[in-house]
C-alpha cells in the first residue's frame, strides 16, 4: 500500500473588503480573548486550552502574526471562545473561531466572502463507486475543517 502526502490549497473570493475605518473588530477579538482567558483560568482549563493552540501552531494550522502586520490592509481578527463538551470522548475543550462577529459597520468575514461549491449532491455517487469498487481510497481528514487558509 502506498501513503501519499497531499496538501491541496484552493483561494477563497472576496465580496468585497471590510472597511478599515476603525479597530472595532480587532477591539472585539481582544475583549473575547481576555473573556475566554479569564473563564479558562477559572475553571482550571487554560493550560488545555493554550496546549490545543501551541500544537496548532506547531502544526501549521496557526500562526503569530508578526506586530508590523497587524495594521496591513486585508488584516481581519477572528474572535475565538473555547466549547467545552466534557461527554465527549476525543475532543472535551476546542477552540472555535466566530467569522461571523460583526464590527461596527455591521461586516463580518463571514458577510465579505463568496460561497463556495456544494459538493453534497456529489457524495451518494461517491458512495456508490465506493462500494462497486469503483474508489479504493481513504483519507485520515482529523482536524481538515482548521486547515482551510487564503
Amino acid at each position: 500500500m502506498a501513503i501519499f502526502q497531499l496538501h491541496h490549497q484552493t483561494l477563497i473570493t472576496i465580496k468585497r473588503q471590510i472597511a478599515r475605518q476603525e479597530d472595532s473588530l480587532a477591539k472585539l477579538a481582544i475583549r473575547r480573548l481576555e473573556s475566554t482567558t479569564k473563564k479558562l483560568t477559572a475553571s482550571g482549563k487554560y493550560d488545555d486550552y493554550n496546549n490545543i493552540l501551541g500544537e496548532w501552531e506547531r502544526s501549521g494550522i496557526i500562526e503569530e502574526v508578526p506586530v508590523e502586520e497587524n495594521n496591513k490592509e486585508g488584516v481581519h481578527y477572528l474572535p475565538h471562545r473555547a466549547v467545552t463538551k466534557e461527554s465527549s470522548l476525543t475532543t472535551k475543550l476546542r477552540p472555535v473561531y466566530d467569522a461571523s462577529a460583526k464590527d461596527s459597520n455591521g461586516m463580518s468575514l463571514n458577510s465579505c466572502l463568496n460561497k463556495g461549491i456544494n459538493f453534497l449532491d456529489k457524495i451518494p455517487n461517491l458512495l456508490t463507486g465506493f462500494c462497486k469498487g469503483y474508489i479504493d481510497i481513504t483519507a485520515d481528514i482529523a482536524k481538515a475543517f482548521l486547515q482551510i487558509y487564503s
